[in-house]
């Protein structure tokens, strides 16, 4: 008869432990915060074996990376997937709609995006190679997208493609910031804040 910590090990396949390591990951840092995840904590609370974390993590940054990736994941489908689809809104609409997720995502789901973005891991050079080809990514789409839109009349042509999207990372990234960091705490103002944000950006893709 196996010992009481064997019986409360919950046995999962290969695929399903790595999701699953992901979620109590995820709501380690949502609930405790990122000091208190470790991969012993990992372990107890997906009921493992302290070693399983081991076998699809190398360490603590291994497991934040892949945190980070699923983010990335979940970042695009809320914000730049609604993008790529078809819409009857006008160009200005969309980019409120665009400004309005971005903030929404980074706000709601502050456990991703303080590891997608957050100072700690871009200072202290902790972003791998994907982490870093994913971040820059993004940013190279946002300014294919304003080419795209030059070369059809729908903005400005004499904007420099690279510096709006550098202008609309500072001015996206920035709000989020306000609001992670608790300066700003008023859902409505949030709203009218995005709103200026985007408004802000469409004056400048007209050239106005």
């Amino acid at each position: 008869m196996g010992s009481k910590a064997t019986d409360n090990k919950k046995t999962y396949h290969h695929g399903d432990l790595k999701a699953a390591l992901l979620a109590a990951a995820v709501k380690i840092i949502r609930d405790e915060g990122e000091d208190a995840l470790t991969m012993r904590h990992l372990a107890s609370a997906a009921g493992v074996s302290r070693t399983a974390p081991y076998h699809h993590f190398k360490n603590k940054q291994g497991l934040l990376s892949a945190i980070a990736e699923e983010g990335f994941r979940k970042f695009d489908e809320a914000v730049f997937a609604p993008l790529r689809k078809r819409s009857e809104q006008d160009a200005r609409q969309r980019l409120r709609g665009f400004v309005a997720a971005w903030v929404s995502f980074a706000t709601e789901n502050p456990e991703y995006y303080n590891l997608m973005y957050g100072p700690k891991v871009w200072r202290e050079g902790d972003a791998g190679d994907t982490h870093a080809e994913d971040a820059r990514r993004y940013f190279q789409t946002n300014i294919a997208d304003m080419r795209y839109w030059q070369e059809r009349g729908l903005v400005n042509r004499e904007m420099d493609p690279r510096h709006f999207a550098q202008v609309l990372w500072a001015a996206l990234h920035g709000t989020s910031r306000l609001l992670l960091d608790g300066i700003y705490m008023k859902a409505d103002f949030s709203e009218a804040m995005c709103n200026g944000v985007a408004d802000m950006l469409w004056r400048e893709m007209q050239g106005q």
